[in-house]
């Protein structure tokens, strides 16, 4: 198992661990043994990157519950996600009917199918909230360190640029990142 001392960091050299889009990978359900309990993959992960001691830990991650084991609430929460995600690139596409559209569009359906018809066994992703990732989080030692006024309103500058459709907003020490006024994915910085 690796260890911070094994990381070889120099004095003054600052680890920072960042996971973007990669977490809802990670098994919800099954379980997993970590130092004799059986919790989670996801909580396993979330103790073990704890144990590494980071200076900065970053969580970047789509903003849905996906992991309902009701098939239904599954359904509208993986459709309601996903038509925000293809109506935003529709309108980055301004309807051009391109190559690109069409891997992205290819590759929604891929996720929405696995989203809704894969059970436990099967599953390769499953998206949860915000508020779950921070409770988990929080559950393997970590605290939240706000984000800066001036890294804000940098990003919001940035958006206005691309599209006023987007907007952020701060909730529980999470930046979110809004399809018309509709989160889609997050992004939370701990220590």
């Amino acid at each position: 198992s690796l260890r911070h001392d094994d990381l070889g960091l120099n004095e003054g050299e600052a680890l920072i661990i960042c996971t973007q889009f990669r977490l809802h990978q990670l098994p919800e359900s099954t379980n997993t043994i970590y130092n004799s309990t059986i919790i989670s993959p996801r909580d396993a992960f979330l103790k073990f990157l704890q144990q590494l001691k980071p200076d900065i830990f970053i969580l970047s991650e789509n903003d849905a519950d996906h992991c309902s084991p009701d098939f239904l609430t599954r359904f509208r929460e993986a459709v309601d996600f996903h038509w925000k995600f293809l109506d935003s690139t529709s309108a980055s596409f301004k309807g051009r009917d391109c190559d690109e559209r069409h891997v992205i569009e290819n590759e929604a359906a891929k996720i929405l199918y696995n989203t809704v018809a894969s059970q436990s066994g099967s599953q390769t992703e499953r998206n949860e909230c915000h508020t779950k990732w921070k409770s988990r989080i929080m559950k393997a030692g970590f605290s939240a360190h706000p984000l800066k006024d001036e890294v804000l309103e940098n990003a919001k500058a940035q958006l206005r640029k691309y599209d006023t459709k987007w907007d952020l907003a701060v909730n529980e020490a999470c930046m979110l990142l809004r399809w018309k006024a509709q989160t889609t994915t997050f992004c939370s910085v701990w220590k």
